[in-house]
Order: structure tokens, then sequence, then C-alpha cells
């Protein structure tokens, strides 16, 4: 993939499933958006009911957490970069199966 190019996956996801995004070696990717048709907290500031996290095929590590109560007008605030070391998941944090997307960049 070229520098500029864009992912999308979209699917359904089962509750606390989980999907992983890997780019291929010595690409990197920055997280655009994720999101699923589930909502946490009261407006405005409803959030995705979904986990963001960086993971290396052992461990991960949240950095999005869809819990509206805790994440409320912060959600998204940092710009997440993934390689092929430390790839992003995506966790269905709603309860019940949802249709679940999200969307990169190639960046490096």
């Amino acid at each position: 993939m070229a520098r500029g190019d864009i992912f999308v996956h979209m699917g359904s996801l089962a509750n606390n499933a989980t999907v992983d995004r890997q780019p291929a070696g010595g690409v990197e990717e920055m997280a655009l958006d994720i999101a699923n048709a589930l909502n946490e907290g009261t407006s405005p500031n409803k959030i995705t009911s979904v986990d963001l996290q960086r993971y290396d095929g052992a461990a991960a590590s949240l950095l999005e957490d869809g819990n509206g109560a805790d994440t409320q007008g912060t959600w998204f605030a940092v710009k997440h970069v993934f390689d092929n070391t430390y790839y992003m998941r995506v966790s269905n944090r709603g309860g019940s199966t949802s249709e679940t997307t999200h969307t990169t960049i190639v960046v490096g």
C-alpha cells in the first residue's frame, strides 16, 4: 500500500469479540475512525461502544475505552499509529452483536 491509501473494514462483530488490523511489514497506518451501531453515554457526548487497543500478538494495551462515563468528550483526542509489530485491535463492548467498522490511512 502507498502513503495516503485508505483501508476500511466493515462487518458484524459479536459482543466482546475482537478484530485486528495488522499492516504489512514496513507500513505504518493511523486510525481515522472506529465505530459500531451501539452507543454509550448521553447526548451530546455519545461515543461508540468499542475499545481501541494496541496489540503485539500476545498482549494488548487499551488506547480508547468505549465506556461513555469515562471518555465522553475525549474520544479520539490522540492520533494512534500502528505497524506490523504493534497493530490495531478493535473490541465490541456494546452488549450484543453489532455492525462494526474501522478505517485507517497509510502514513509511512
